[in-house]
């Protein structure tokens, strides 16, 4: 989708407003608009996808320049919070725990990882399974989060490498390779440049610095796991499909659980309107 800056995203919404009087959450992308969507109360309030955390930030500032108050405006912390620039975010924001909205779920209902991998095939009498002694949460949480260490260290300037879109393979021989894996990875993205045991090295390091670590955890490298996992054990899965069925395995009672959802929740009784279909579920 294309983005839009803050103005023209704000001169878009006071338009649509002439028609439509439900509040709006404004939020990043298309991803964002489905999870909220599926639980969300169509009669009270809608999302608007921005297209960017850019244009939703310039949004914010916008609307609280032009004292709106029927729009909030909703971001990933991806790694906001650890490098400090959430706190400059505008006071119209809110900011998931973790790195995204998706992470926030699994953390708190980690089972679903289980449930999606039996749904893509993955059978608990396969050999792989039998012989681990690891739930496939574990080893997906791992992967994870060894990826979002190499990721962050690439976001603070120190390797200069792409981190789009890893794919990973060999993650359910075992958590103790998964360090060299992601090490791997790096190795053969800068061309050879890089180090395998400083790469490792450096994960282990950014990993035991940050907390909680679960702050590294990203949705997309999940589902790469997690697709990875799938396929190992002879199931099938890409990463977009592993991605919708996490969306779709966020019960009504995990996802009104959630810090970030009550916040949206509250904001929007506070004007007399109902967020969300879970509030009736978890009432």
């Amino acid at each position: 989708m294309t983005s839009m800056t803050g103005e023209e995203l704000v001169n878009l919404l006071v338009m649509e407003r002439q028609l439509d009087g439900r509040l709006v959450f404004v939020v990043e992308g298309t991803e964002d608009c489905r999870l909220l969507d599926m639980h969300l109360n169509q009669g009270d309030c809608r999302t608007e996808c921005a297209g960017s955390k850019t244009a939703v930030l310039e949004a914010a500032a916008e609307l609280i320049a032009e004292r709106i108050d029927w729009a909030l405006c909703m971001v990933d912390a991806d790694f906001s919070k650890l490098d400090g620039a959430a706190t400059a975010f505008p006071s119209n924001v809110v900011i998931t725990d973790q790195y995204d909205l998706v992470v926030d779920a699994l953390i708190a209902s980690p089972r679903v990882v289980e449930t999606i991998a039996i749904n893509h095939g993955v059978r608990p009498s396969h050999p792989l399974r039998r012989s681990s002694s690891y739930s496939i949460w574990e080893i997906v949480s791992s992967v994870s989060l060894h990826a979002g260490a190499l990721r962050h260290v690439v976001v603070c300037g120190e390797y200069d490498i792409s981190v789009r879109n890893l794919t990973f393979g060999g993650v359910s021989a075992g958590i103790v390779r998964h360090r060299e894996l992601i090490g791997e990875i790096a190795v053969q993205r800068s061309g050879g440049r890089l180090d395998i045991g400083l790469v490792a090295n450096r994960i282990d390091l950014e990993i035991s610095q940050v907390s909680p670590p679960e702050s590294l955890l990203c949705s997309h490298d999940i589902a790469s796991a997690l697709s990875a996992v799938v396929e190992e054990h002879g199931g099938r899965g890409s990463r977009r499909e592993i991605e919708h069925s996490l969306r779709q395995a966020i019960t009504c009672e995990t996802f009104f659980s959630l810090r970030v959802v009550k916040e949206l929740s509250s904001w929007a009784a506070g004007r007399a309107m109902r967020a969300f279909t879970c509030e009736v579920s978890a009432a």
